[in-house]
């Protein structure tokens, strides 16, 4: 290790001295600023997250919809009517409650027009989905 002569560590002590560091000012100014971009980004962040939640449970509202449809599609549409209308017991899907609601129509033309409403029950975002589709009986024009 060398060894800095007397006069040259005095040198180097004072030129420390004589430097000015950050004032109060200064530091708070830039903790007010790094505070506000940090609540920016947190916010961008929780918005971006809300939204997923929103796609992710209209996804499933509208898979739900469908799987009823699909069910409703296996049965003969000379059979569907009125009496077919129906509320469904609640189904759960990643801890949400949805409820199923079918409304069967006869249209003028003696096809059916059968509609799927899923609603979310116990949600904090309210999902509302509705799946509609018409049926024409075979052979008949």
């Amino acid at each position: 290790m060398q060894r800095i002569p007397h006069t040259e560590q005095q040198l180097f002590l004072s030129q420390l001295k004589n430097e000015d560091g950050f004032s109060l000012v200064e530091v708070l100014v830039a903790l007010i600023l790094s505070s506000i971009v940090a609540l920016g980004i947190m916010q961008s962040t929780l918005t971006s997250y809300r939204f997923s939640q929103r796609m992710v449970n209209d996804s499933l509202a509208g898979q739900l919809a469908l799987e009823k449809m699909e069910e409703i599609s296996s049965i003969s549409p000379q059979t569907l009517d009125d009496t077919d209308d129906a509320v469904e017991d609640p189904v759960v899907r990643n801890n949400i409650s949805f409820i199923r609601t079918v409304d069967v129509s006869i249209n003028a033309d003696r096809s059916r027009t059968v509609a799927v409403r899923v609603q979310s029950k116990n949600s904090h975002i309210a999902i509302d989905t509705t799946l509609t589709n018409s049926f024409a009986l075979w052979g008949e024009r």
